[in-house]
């Protein structure tokens, strides 16, 4: 009874599943596929996580709810958004010769803008804790915020 143990290496998946571009070199396998998921979702359970925690003594300092403070992440969430969907569309154009030197700044402007607009919401939503409350919470609603500027640094900046 023979058994394929390496269909993990089949080059037989769908060319709108996985990169299949044999005569170019490119085709992904079912393992390349199942990598890339197990990545998403590593990356994306670290960095939820430690924003889900930081917001949550956040809220818990400021004895507020975890829910409404998360809500101050939204306009760094908005931005974070069209900057992850037009990273595409830059690099067609990078393909074709069109080189944008602007748009490390631009990014930095647009990264920078979410980044203050998600502070001074946390800032507001945070106003009715006691003073030295709000300063603590404020530490831990702002490391959640810098956490996602610095994963956005490295995506446009080191790599």
């Amino acid at each position: 009874m023979g058994r394929d143990i390496f269909w993990p290496l089949d080059e037989s998946s769908a060319w709108w599943l996985l990169t299949s571009y044999p005569a170019a070199n490119d085709v992904f396998t079912w393992l390349d596929g199942a990598a890339i998921l197990v990545y998403i979702g590593a990356v994306a359970l670290a960095l939820g996580g430690a924003v889900l925690v930081l917001v949550s003594i956040s809220a818990r300092l400021a004895r507020t709810d975890w829910r409404a403070l998360s809500m101050g992440l939204i306009p760094l969430a908005g931005i974070g958004l069209f900057l992850g969907l037009s990273m595409m569309t830059v690099n067609h154009l990078r393909a074709e010769g069109i080189l944008l030197h602007w748009l490390p700044w631009a990014r930095g402007s647009l990264l920078g803008l979410g980044i203050l607009w998600s502070l001074r919401m946390g800032i507001g939503l945070l106003r009715d804790a006691s003073p030295m409350r709000q300063v603590a919470a404020f530490a831990f609603y702002g490391a959640a915020v810098t956490a996602i500027g610095i994963v956005w640094s490295l995506q446009f900046y080191v790599w």
